[in-house]
């Protein structure tokens, strides 16, 4: 088995060879004990390696990390910093005491820009992946039209064509302002509203950051602080997602806020086995740790959700992606490898013969629509194949489906602003579980920033 030894203590070392032992006399089968529901979704785990002597093990695992102080660190955010751990806030700002508040502070600062039919949202990674989630899912005819700027490139005579500058807003979603990404982005927009002439259309601009002095440096009076520990990817519960408030309405962005919320307490108070994060967690670690997978494909049958495969890459990766320990250590189990983004059935023709035949070993996540029976009977046969393969004596070799392949399923009858604040807080949590367990800081990301600030 992969990972095995040298990790970190020797009980640890001792509970994890017990975890590989239990996991290679453990299978999938169905059960109702790998069905697990909250609030309109279902978690199915039945294509997953399970025993509960193997959930009983991770939680030993989890135990000799120090997870039941970690968790509670992680909701009540003491000022003082654990084991070098700085808190990025994202909880605080969904909690239910805080989150209709704040959201109505920012309801009131848009009413000076109630005469806006058009948003162009400057952010990078996180500052705008989460924001474009939400208003691709939620978005109706009658909905504000947002355009998304990563870069100067996005920005060209027909982007800009049919705009009115009088009745756009610009906001720049940006903690630090120094992203040169998104400074050029803004310069070229600067130079389209200065071309009309109209000085007061200035005033249609917004910076959201924590360097509000940089912000005045290049013109913009308008401001909404943002706090230095709000980081990109978690940056969706922050006063970035202004852009949805307007554009969208305030009670999505009040119903995105409960459903993440009640996966908060859901995570904080349930039991270790039916508690959805941490069999999230526990299925990933035992698929990269004991199975041997090099990467996680998420894959959705749901055009509305094209988006988030891509915001659960990058909160995945960008937190995960280390190889050193809190400790200062190299670390001795593989940390996260790479996420795939799939459209289905789009990938069918592509991607999924890499999935039944490639050499490289994976598992997947499925999110699907239980409305949506065309797609629900593909995705069934697939799953199926991916998981049992092909018998041989029924082709030649070369037309074997390989099987073993894992997976998760995550269905709903109906996708709500609740439901998807549910599935991303349940992926936030599983990241932080997944973190403890490899012993590594989920939040800081030195490999995005020493570059952007030319540090070395």
């Amino acid at each position: 088995m992969p990972n095995s030894q040298n990790i970190s203590t020797s009980r640890f070392s001792n509970l994890w060879e017990e975890f590989l032992r239990i996991f290679l006399h453990s299978k999938s089968y169905t059960n109702t004990e790998n069905l697990l529901f909250f609030e309109g979704i279902q978690f199915d785990f039945n294509y997953q390696i399970f025993s509960l002597d193997l959930l009983k093990k991770f939680n030993d695992l989890l135990l000799e990390r120090e997870f039941d102080r970690k968790l509670e660190w992680l909701f009540e955010q003491p000022k003082s910093t654990l084991i070098g751990l700085e808190s990025p806030n994202y909880l605080k700002y969904r909690n239910p005491e805080n989150s209709r508040q704040n959201i109505a502070i920012l309801t009131q600062k848009l009413k000076e820009f109630n005469h806006i039919d058009t948003i162009i949202h400057i952010g990078v990674g996180g500052n705008y992946l989460g924001v474009k989630l939400v208003y691709e899912t939620f978005k109706t005819s009658t909905s504000k039209k947002i355009i998304f700027v990563s870069s100067a490139q996005d920005i060209n005579q027909e982007t800009l064509f049919n705009l009115n500058p009088n009745t756009t807003l610009v906001i720049i979603a940006s903690k630090s302002f120094h992203t040169k990404e998104i400074n050029s982005a803004y310069q070229r927009i600067k130079k389209w509203i200065e071309a009309y002439d109209l000085k007061p259309v200035l005033n249609n601009v917004l910076a959201i950051t924590n360097n509000i002095q940089r912000a005045k440096e290049y013109g913009i009076e308008n401001h909404i602080p943002l706090e230095s520990s709000v980081l990109g990817r978690f940056s969706l519960w922050s006063p970035i997602s202004i852009t949805l408030n307007l554009a969208l309405g305030e009670e999505i962005l009040v119903d995105l806020f409960k459903g993440a919320s009640s996966m908060d307490r859901h995570f904080r108070e349930v039991d270790l086995f039916h508690n959805i994060p941490i069999r999230m967690a526990m299925h990933s670690i035992a698929n990269q740790n004991a199975a041997g997978c090099t990467s996680n494909t998420i894959a959705t049958y749901d055009r509305k959700i094209l988006n988030l495969p891509s915001y659960i890459q990058q909160l995945k990766m960008e937190s995960l992606g280390k190889s050193v320990d809190l400790n200062g250590k190299h670390c001795q189990l593989q940390t996260e490898g790479t996420s795939v983004c799939l459209s289905c059935p789009e990938a069918h023709h592509s991607y999924f013969q890499w999935l039944h035949q490639g050499m490289h070993k994976t598992c997947v996540d499925f999110f699907i629509d239980e409305s949506d029976s065309d797609a629900l009977e593909t995705f069934q046969v697939q799953k199926d194949f991916l998981f049992n393969g092909t018998d041989t004596k029924y082709s030649d070799p070369h037309k074997k489906l390989n099987g073993g392949v894992c997976s998760t399923t995550i269905s709903y009858k109906k996708l709500s602003p609740a439901v998807l604040g549910a599935l991303i807080s349940a992926y936030e949590h599983e990241t932080y579980i997944k973190s403890v367990f490899w012993n590594i800081n989920p939040f800081d990301q030195w490999g995005v920033d020493l570059i952007k600030k030319g540090d070395i």
